[in-house]
């Protein structure tokens, strides 16, 4: 039989364009084409007996391919890849249990028995798995569980599904048996399930007794912010000042407290009224810190020896915690964890024992190395009275263990379409709630009504929209832990340099700033902003450290890193290994986006959300036939969870009777004569959306000018209006149109100056008062903020930030207008169209998609409601490329419904025809393509060195990463943009040179709107570069008319 890693290499080249077809090529390698599809679904197990003798993993690896079970071709190679070669790290054996023991570092579950009971009362459990790792390599095992003898493990079992992940330690062998190895399970067992993925500290101290809390957590999202979190993330700010010494006297207090204030101005404005007395808040924080100075004062060697925020992650137990201090002196390891409630609880003293856990690995790594024993102390430090409390251990390790693994259950199973376990519902039971307070009790009760999680519950249309979108949102997360999963794993590092998410080899270079490291080549795609961790392997049990990429060349990386007392002589006498850490903000986002959706009142906007015919609604833009806006009612405003702030108050503002858009109105004139500048799509596009009563698309194809009618929209709209899209170089944009179309407007923007200087230096006034942290910074005090706040006509802001943070998720709007719309996931999409009465989506459907892994995810809002083309304005005029390369997208994909604002002499190639194939003979399948590459290289510099053109007015884009990589190496510092289509959206340059790899086309490859973005970011001259019959059997083949030579190319 094909090894794994030739099978999974031969799916790749071949690039299947669906999971199904993957699981076609599987069971055709497997079975050499003598076993049908038809007959091997009906008996699976055809597979594992003779001729073929396919392990069970496998089999069912490929019956889940062939019924579409996974949701994309990622998923079918990854677990193909848990058959490869693996070497996960495992936790260290205590001696006096080792002997006759057994450790599987790494097996996958492919059949369960679930606990039973016996005549003799004592329940029966058992797991069958393969082994992928360690000397049972490639062997099935079964292991089995009696409840008399480890009953946390006998009753995991009904948590693990199939295919799930699991290490276990200190098994009892019973029998090795030529097709099986048994083992049982004794009292020092233990099991770990999916033991890469990361669950946080905090979560499983919370979750000991309960997770019924954790999970309402996690569809909550964000969660109420309140001012004692506040003043709780205010004193954790100042205490990480103080360990950084120099504040020694009260006025040191003061400026401290001044310094770290604006950045908890705007939420602390958002949740307070004007009663809030900031006097007796200031004089709390400063009691709290003379508490923690009178500590510091008492142990002045933690000045010293301090680490802050230090992460730390668990490749063992799949644990992660930030802890907040750190001290090291000699051979003595101090964990500090800072508490500003009034009253330590267990989880507090449990979060401290998880801490000490986490660093378990790194201790006896050290005491290795050191050859002396290290001290480990920790304790719990309040703030209100500076004493320090010893751990007092309230669980123990199998607890924990038992905690953190029911937790990574219920997010699987909070991302399947038929959950195998079910929420907790004890809100009634005594035996399981009995120590629960009753506050505590209630909230549960409460928010098992809401989320339905009564065995006799009733779904509602929301309730049921919320499900399916939280499970699509858990189910993405799923897909992105597990890039972090890879990362914790030593023995995926080839293949995470395959997928050019990792530099090795890099040195510290002394004496620069930020931090300075240099390799001998650039294996990755890092770029600008990207968040890294910086690693010599072995995670658990060595130093890591996060940075933030400041510039990136192809033998040098500059990283900053945000620690205290950190210097370049920690990273000196070995080579590092820098990894591209995935930070998956959007998660969180979402869920809350979700959660305000569900608890907010039944509206019209609601109603088209949900998909209320438009018989059972009033529509989108009612409007008679002289375009006048017919009656604006006030909505209904039903009552929500009175323990929450965040209510839905747009609904609470109807239209103003000045309102230009009020009944009555006429749609009012475009600014100075300005329609002039604008054609009869866009004059059309701006009408529709003013006039509309709950919603409008505009349809914005690339370069029409989507961005230019933004400004009378705003003007049109009568009231408060939103701006967001999902990027914020997206709503910069949005602001600057408004900027070049008046630049006396006034607008806030979510964030800062410094982080969007483009926008910043087209401020004629003072940009303090057009940025919330600058105007936070300006003004000082909660009651100015509130105010600037509260006036904001118009706001920027990214549709994370909307969803998540106080200030717009209690605010009211008339309007939100959202560009990009297409690029939006419908969670994110919510999280600015539920601060608004009515709402405006912006983009086009043809260009990319939001970027997921979960497919159902992949469809916006934007594309879901255009089926509706009563509230669809297309804007059809286009003024970015050349008639003929737009000729190549509109025939392409928008069946010719574009018109050329510009002519061909204004847009005139710089040589020769404005689109030009060049066919380069080059029969490789794989991900990059040298010969394809080297003929780029020539193009360019023809451009550049015979023809004297700018290189920053080139761009070249390829499908794949690889291809970029290696274009980047061969073309170092050039100043010719290089990237994927997803990374070049939104750009453009003047000439455009579209690399595709491959000789056979594949669904990757012609993906209609990744083809359209790379077309359509040409001004003035197309040259697509491919090999001569990628286009001749598609139904691309038109652009074979456009054939050149490399030769002709470069001198037409």
């Amino acid at each position: 039989m094909v090894s794994v890693n030739a099978l999974a290499e031969k799916i790749l080249e071949r690039a299947p364009k669906s999971v199904a077809e993957a699981g076609d090529y599987l069971l055709e390698t497997l079975t050499g084409g003598r076993l049908q599809r038809g007959k091997f679904l009906e008996d699976p197990l055809a597979l594992m007996g003779p001729p073929y003798f396919v392990s069970r993993y496998l089999a069912q690896v490929t019956v889940r391919a062939l019924k579409g079970e996974y949701d994309t071709l990622d998923e079918v190679m990854a677990g193909l890849g848990a058959l490869s070669e693996r070497n996960p790290p495992i936790i260290e054996r205590k001696r006096e249990i080792s002997d006759g023991r057994v450790v599987l570092p790494e097996a996958k579950v492919v059949d369960l028995q679930y606990p039973v009971i016996g005549e003799n009362g004592i329940w029966q459990s058992s797991i069958e798995a393969l082994v992928t790792s360690g000397p049972l390599r490639d062997r099935e095992v079964r292991i089995s569980i009696r409840s008399d003898r480890n009953r946390t493990s006998c009753f995991l079992v009904p948590n693990l599904w199939i295919h799930s992940t699991i290490a276990a330690y200190n098994l009892a062998p019973i029998h090795d048996g030529a097709d099986k190895c048994v083992f049982e399970a004794i009292p020092e067992t233990f099991i770990v399930v999916e033991p890469l993925r990361q669950v946080n500290a905090t979560a499983v101290a919370r979750s000991l007794h309960c997770s019924k809390p954790q999970l309402d957590q996690i569809r909550r999202g964000k969660g109420d912010v309140t001012v004692q979190t506040l003043k709780g993330q205010l004193v954790h700010a100042l205490f990480d000042r103080m360990l950084e010494g120099g504040i020694t006297t009260p006025n040191d207090y003061e400026a401290a407290y001044h310094e770290a204030l604006p950045s908890f101005l705007v939420p602390l404005a958002s949740v307070t009224d004007r009663y809030f007395d900031e006097i007796a808040f200031r004089a709390d924080v400063l009691r709290h810190l003379e508490a923690l100075k009178d500590f510091i004062d008492c142990h002045p060697h933690l000045l010293e020896h301090t680490q802050l925020e230090l992460k730390r992650y668990s490749a063992t137990i799949g644990i992660q915690g930030r802890i907040d201090a750190i001290f090291r002196e000699g051979n003595r390891l101090d964990i500090l964890e800072l508490k500003t409630g009034t009253r330590l609880r267990p989880e507090d003293h449990a979060q401290l024992f998880i801490y000490r856990l986490l660093l378990s690995d790194l201790v006896r790594r050290w005491q290795r190395n050191d050859g002396q024993d290290v001290e480990i102390t920790t304790r719990l430090l309040s703030s209100i009275d500076g004493s320090f409390a010893p751990l007092r251990v309230t669980t123990d390790f199998y607890q924990v263990l038992d905690a953190r693994n029911k937790l990574v259950a219920i997010q699987y199973a909070l991302g399947r379409t038929s959950a195998y376990i079910a929420p907790r519902y004890e809100g009634f039971n005594e035996k399981v709630c009995g120590n629960c307070p009753s506050w505590t009790r209630g909230h549960c009760k409460d928010t098992s009504d809401l989320f339905g999680d009564r065995p006799d519950s009733r779904e509602s249309p929301e309730l049921e929209y919320f499900r399916r979108f939280t499970r699509l949102v858990e189910r993405e997360r799923w897909y992105a832990d597990q890039e972090v999963a890879d990362l914790l794993d030593d023995s995926r590092l080839e293949f995470r340099v395959k997928n050019f998410r990792t530099i090795r080899g890099a040195r510290i270079v002394s004496g620069e700033e930020p931090f300075t490291f240099e390799f001998e080549e650039n294996t990755s795609d890092l770029g600008c902003g990207d968040t890294v961790l910086i690693h010599a392997g072995r995670i658990s049990s060595s130093p890591t450290y996060h940075g933030l990429v400041r510039e990136v060349g192809t033998k040098q990386i500059r990283v900053s890193i945000p620690l205290k007392n950190l210097a370049a002589a920690a990273f000196e006498a070995q080579s590092w290994i820098i990894d591209r850490f995935p930070s998956d903000v959007t998660a969180e986002a979402s869920h809350t986006a979700l959660y305000d959706f569900l608890v907010a009142p039944m509206d019209e906007k609601k109603k088209v959300v949900l998909g209320f015919p438009s018989s059972q609604r009033r529509g989108g833009c009612a409007e008679g036939a002289d375009g006048v806006v017919s009656s604006a009612e006030t909505f209904r405003l039903a009552s929500i969870e009175a323990s929450s702030p965040y209510r839905a108050r747009a609904s609470r503002h109807p239209v103003s009777a000045a309102s230009p858009l009020a009944a009555g109105a006429a749609t009012p004139p475009l600014r100075g004569g300005e329609s002039g500048s604008l054609n009869s799509s866009q004059i059309e596009a701006i009408r529709r959306a003013a006039n509309c009563e709950v919603f409008h698309l505009i349809w914005g194809p690339p370069g029409t000018g989507k961005t230019r009618i933004i400004p009378e929209i705003v003007r049109c709209a009568g009231g408060r209006v939103l701006l967001g899209a999902f990027t914020n170089t997206a709503v910069d944009k949005m602001l600057m149109a408004l900027l070049e179309h008046d630049p006396t407007t006034h607008f806030l923007r979510v964030g800062r100056a410094s982080d969007s200087p483009e926008l910043a230096g087209k401020i004629s006034g003072d940009s303090a008062d057009f940025f919330t942290h600058d105007l936070a910074r300006k003004y000082g005090s909660v009651r100015a903020v509130r105010e600037a706040l509260q006036q904001a006509a118009i706001v920027g802001a990214t549709a994370h930030r909307a969803s998540t943070i106080p200030y717009l998720r209690a605010a009211a709007f008339e309007m939100a207008i959202v560009d990009e719309a297409a690029q939006l996931t419908e969670p994110l999409t919510l999280g600015l169209i539920l601060r608004a009465r009515r709402f405006v989506l912006i983009g086009d459907d043809r260009q990319l998609p939001p970027v997921v892994r979960a497919r159902e995810l992949g469809q916006s809002m934007f594309e879901r409601l255009k089926g509706e083309t009563q509230n669809v304005t297309l804007i059809e005029t286009q003024y970015r490329m050349h008639p003929g390369i737009m000729e190549v997208s509109n025939r392409l994909f928008y069946d010719g419904r574009l018109r050329s604002g510009v002519g061909a002499d204004e847009r005139t190639p710089p040589d020769g025809a404005p689109v030009v194939f060049i066919p380069v003979e080059s029969d490789r399948d794989g991900r990059s393509n040298p010969d394809e590459a080297r003929a780029v290289v020539e193009l360019v510099r023809s451009f550049t060195r015979d023809r004297g053109i700018d290189p920053e007015s080139i761009g070249i884009v390829s499908p794949f990463r690889a291809q970029v990589v290696l274009l980047r190496q061969m073309l170092p510092g050039s100043g010719v943009a290089i990237d994927t289509v997803e990374r070049f959206q939104g750009g453009e340059r003047d000439i455009m040179i579209l690399s595709f790899v491959r000789s056979r086309g594949t669904g990757f490859v012609f993906d209609d709107r990744r083809l359209n973005v790379a077309i359509t970011r040409a001004r003035r001259k197309l040259i697509l570069v491919a090999h001569p019959e990628l286009f001749q059997r598609s139904r691309y083949a038109w652009i074979c008319t456009f054939t050149e030579t490399l030769k002709t190319a470069g001198t037409i």
